[in-house]
């Protein structure tokens, strides 16, 4: 057992302000049974003690360890416990066989290099999903109308878009814009020498000069056209996410808001090998939207 230990400090020098709490609680901490500490709710970090204890409450344990004389090795429980130890320090390691040493270090060689090739595989895939391909961009754009040049799409923004989408032979396969179905006789054909041109060219101020005057059926189909366009919703997503193909992620990104553009995507940037055969479009097809960006949120 060891010997008891004597006061440090006095009853005046317990209560001053110059003595912290810290040293109050290691005091007790270093020559206290573990059962004293337990019940004082003594354990634990020194300073987690200090937040949580006030002085007077340190203080009646300091006077109470005295009274008690509940020191460390004090209880047989701690006897028996410090005697363990003392037995596990003494003993010695038993000798290993260097076969079995060898054959411990050659599986920890190998789990090693196995988790950490797999792991090099797993930052690769990784990469390729954030990145994707390396090389040049696999689209041209071509600007049909300039935007603001001022609301660009950032990626995760919410782009609102207009958009027809063709094969190189012009078929188109897909497109948002609603036509008209409602079509116009062509006017009869006025005599030779007649000046007067029809009405609908005269009046159409929207319709471009290079219409002739045959062009009435298309001027009407063009105003019934945007009629219904108003009617309906532009196809709206996050931009840069994957929602659609990688050609329209990073073509729009580079578009402004009232901007038309022309995309020609090559099949990496589409729908590659296998095509979308729901939507008649072939294998390694080239596809070519008109595409025009009416909102930037």
């Amino acid at each position: 057992m060891a010997d008891e230990p004597t006061r440090q400090w006095s009853d005046e020098q317990l209560k001053s302000d110059d003595l912290p709490k810290k040293d109050i609680i290691k005091f007790i901490q270093d020559n206290a049974a573990h059962s004293f500490l337990n019940e004082q709710k003594l354990l634990g970090n020194i300073k987690n003690v200090a937040k949580t204890a006030k002085k007077e409450q340190l203080i009646a344990a300091y006077n109470h360890l005295f009274e008690s004389k509940r020191f460390l090795g004090t209880e047989p429980i701690e006897e028996v416990t410090e005697q363990v130890r003392s037995v596990k320090l003494e003993e010695k390691p038993k000798d290993v066989p260097a076969e079995v040493v060898d054959e411990v270090l050659e599986a920890g060689l190998f789990i090693y290099l196995f988790i950490h090739y797999y792991y090099y595989l797993f930052l690769c895939f990784c990469n390729f999903l954030l990145t994707g391909s390396q090389g040049p961009p696999k689209y041209f754009k071509s600007v049909l109308k300039k935007g603001d040049k001022e609301n660009f799409p950032k990626k995760g923004d919410n782009v609102s878009c207009w958009y027809t989408g063709s094969l190189e032979d012009g078929t188109v396969f897909d497109t948002n814009i609603p036509t008209s179905t409602t079509r116009m006789r062509p006017p009869k054909r006025r005599a030779r020498g007649s000046s007067q041109r029809s009405s609908a060219v005269v009046r159409g101020t929207n319709v471009p000069r290079r219409v002739s005057v045959f062009g009435s059926k298309r001027v009407f189909s063009l105003s019934a056209a945007a009629r219904k366009k108003k009617q309906t919703k532009p196809l709206t997503f996050k931009v840069g996410l994957g929602r659609v193909i990688r050609g329209w992620d990073e073509g729009i990104m580079t578009m402004s808001k009232g901007e038309t553009s022309r995309l020609e995507i090559e099949p990496e940037w589409a729908y590659g090998r296998k095509g979308l055969p729901d939507s008649k479009i072939p294998p390694n097809a080239k596809l070519i939207f008109e595409v025009e960006l009416v909102a930037v949120d």
